[in-house]
């Protein structure tokens, strides 16, 4: 039986290095190339006519879509799509589509997979297609669509040593509008200022110091280092700033134990990170936070400078994804916009 030659069409590395994981483990499957753009998508996809394209989450729910998948018909070619990062699955394992065919999901076990594109390959072409094409299961998007789908959700990070430069990589990557951002960054007395001055020489959105009452609003990133004062979410109907003087606390001040503790009222909204860093500050915080229903990452140990903060956080079982360094923005930003919460 010949192999199945696969394209796979998606915006996110993330999506494409989860899913070009799996694939490459099944048998009988050959991967012809992977497309990040729609016009790359047509020119692959005309040039090399293969038997199936596995599409990414934002072109699954683009504009482009429809033209996409009028191409993939009039060269025979079936498709799947990817999950969301949040999908829910059925009974089965399997989260379905439009056309009641089943979509792979990030974490899907091997024989999962096999059967999804199983039963895709076996579908005929003329398939009946819902308006809304894709489930409500599967809607997610990419950094790159952030500014169209705005939700309350917010960012809360923790960092260390090494923290600065993974800072500087992750907000890089975030869009001027992105969501609400707090930050603790260990430094030393004196450094608040000139780091804030870095990273906002590499944010599109505004980095600010944090200031006792402020609002934290989108296209906001503030960020508490070297200070005397813990940075906390403070009470309320809207999420502020709240600068506590004391003791310190996981023995740091900012301590970022302080800061996502302070979250766990508003854990459902949050999408927390623990970065690089020296010790245990933020792994009990970070804990918290999951069990009461936030979103929880962890840096992984290879492209951590100090694998210690998010060591510590594994180990208690407070970190939900770990995850490289470059994988981290763009699985944050998809995770603050699968959807509004409460």
């Amino acid at each position: 039986m010949s192999a199945t030659r696969i394209v796979l069409v998606a915006k996110s590395p993330l999506s494409r290095s989860l899913i070009l994981r799996l694939l490459t483990a099944l048998p009988g499957v050959e991967i012809l190339g992977e497309a990040t753009t729609f016009a790359e998508a047509t020119s692959m996809i005309k040039a090399m006519r293969p038997d199936l394209a596995v599409l990414g989450p934002s072109f699954a729910t683009s504009g482009d879509a429809r033209h996409l998948r009028d191409l993939l018909g009039t060269v025979r070619c079936r498709w799947i799509e990817i999950a969301g990062l949040h999908a829910d699955a059925g009974a089965d394992g399997l989260v379905r589509d439009g056309r009641h065919l089943p979509v792979l999901l990030h974490g899907m076990t091997q024989t999962q997979a096999e059967n999804a594109l199983s039963e895709v390959m076996a579908a005929p072409f003329d398939w009946t297609i819902s308006e809304d094409i894709t489930s409500k299961n599967c809607r997610a998007v990419g950094p790159e669509q952030s500014q169209a789908e705005p939700t309350n959700r917010f960012i809360l990070i923790g960092a260390s040593t090494g923290g600065v430069d993974a800072l500087l990589q992750i907000l890089g990557d975030f869009p001027a509008d992105c969501p609400p951002t707090a930050i603790v960054q260990h430094t030393g007395r004196g450094y608040s200022g000139s780091l804030i001055q870095l990273l906002a020489q590499r944010c599109r959105a505004k980095v600010v110091a944090p200031r006792d009452g402020m609002e934290l609003r989108r296209g906001m990133v503030t960020v508490a280092a070297g200070g005397e004062a813990h940075l906390r979410i403070a009470a309320g109907s809207a999420l502020r700033c709240q600068l506590h003087q004391g003791m310190p606390v996981s023995g740091h001040m900012p301590s970022v134990d302080a800061l996502f503790t302070s979250a766990v009222p508003w854990a459902g909204r949050a999408v927390a990170v623990i970065l690089t860093g020296m010790g245990s500050d933020g792994a009990k915080g970070l804990l918290d936070l999951r069990r009461a229903g936030a979103t929880t990452i962890g840096q992984d140990e290879t492209t951590s400078l100090v694998y210690g903060m998010p060591k510590a956080a594994w180990n208690l079982g407070a970190v939900e994804s770990r995850l490289a360094l470059s994988d981290i923005a763009s699985a944050v930003l998809n995770a603050c916009h699968v959807g509004s919460l409460k």
